[in-house]
């Protein structure tokens, strides 16, 4: 259990700093290219950044679901009686926040894939692409998958946290 839940946090913790850097650094740089060099940059941007972004996305996602797996496991254990009453207290919870963490990494891929595939896919376009209005509709709406992402962070932070509290007390 606690296995899964660091590498949920480690694999986590690499995208979050990835999607600052993209929110913070990238995504305004792209108002700084100019309209000629657009499409081969914007083109680049997206095979360079799917290749890093895929696996670890996958992870985190696998890593999630695994994590339900383990809370499943846990609520199983509790039901049969096997531990004390004072562990089940302190364990009890551990289903409901691994189904919290997968719900938020089944957020960012639906925001991912409904959002800001189909505006890539604008500006990716060589005739239409360069658009400063829509680089800075990337910008602002790439703010809600930055924050829900470090939320996720802070709440894996929180599991771990109250997990190690509940096995160590």
């Amino acid at each position: 259990m606690l296995l899964i839940l660091l590498s949920n946090l480690i694999v986590t913790s690499f995208l979050v700093g990835l999607i600052w850097f993209v929110q913070v650094v990238h995504y305004p740089i792209f108002q700084k290219v100019g309209k000629q060099e657009f499409h081969h940059f914007h083109t680049f941007h997206t095979l360079q950044t799917g290749k890093i972004v895929i696996l670890p996305m996958l992870l985190e996602l696998g890593l999630s679901i695994l994590l339900v797996w383990e809370g499943h496991g846990i609520d199983y254990m509790l039901s049969t009686d096997n531990i004390s009453e004072n562990m089940a207290m302190r364990m009890g919870n551990f289903y409901s926040y691994s189904f919290i963490a997968l719900s938020l990494t089944i957020s960012l891929w639906i925001l991912t894939a409904w959002i800001f595939v189909p505006l890539h896919g604008k500006l990716g376009n060589e005739k239409t692409g360069y658009d400063k209005e829509k680089m800075k509709k990337l910008v602002r709406r790439n703010w809600f998958r930055t924050i829900l992402w470090s939320f996720r962070l802070l709440f894996l932070i929180y599991m771990m946290i109250e997990t190690t509290n509940n096995i160590y007390m």
